[in-house]
């Protein structure tokens, strides 16, 4: 089949022709390649959409940042109370009270409320046993001076 039909006639005439020459019409998608005039004009509305989506994409670059920044102490907030439920505690800074067990060779830290919060061996700086050392009702050695 030959590249165009109509022997170079034009709008109306073009389209009386065609139709007086086909066997049917029908609606159907086809390619239509565009002219020089729409090439420009598509390359410029292009280029316009880049510069748009450019401006689009640094003010989302900068909401992202502002949202992390805002979400940071959120998140660290989160993070220590899920390892504080997991513990079923936390670590805190407290007055604790120093109580040496010559017997046993141990050192104990007891809270404001009298809970053991740390034991550990003596040192042997510790084990140097002082000769003025109070010795409690019961009869143990109980703190070092």
């Amino acid at each position: 089949m030959e590249k165009t039909y109509g022997d170079g006639r034009r709008g109306d005439e073009l389209r009386d022709y065609l139709l007086s020459n086909s066997e049917s019409t029908e609606e159907r998608e086809y390619f239509k390649s565009h002219d020089s005039d729409e090439g420009v004009e598509l390359r410029a509305e292009l280029a316009e959409e880049v510069i748009q989506l450019k401006e689009i994409e640094a003010e989302k670059k900068e909401a992202i940042e502002d949202f992390k920044y805002r979400m940071k102490p959120h998140q660290d907030k989160i993070e220590g109370l899920a390892a504080e439920i997991k513990d079923n505690g936390k670590y805190v800074t407290g007055l604790c009270y120093k109580m040496i067990n010559y017997d046993e060779g141990e050192v104990g830290y007891y809270n404001e409320d009298g809970v053991l919060v740390l034991q550990r061996p003596m040192t042997s700086k510790e084990k140097q046993l002082n000769v003025f050392v109070p010795v409690e009702k019961t009869g143990k050695i109980s703190k070092a001076m």
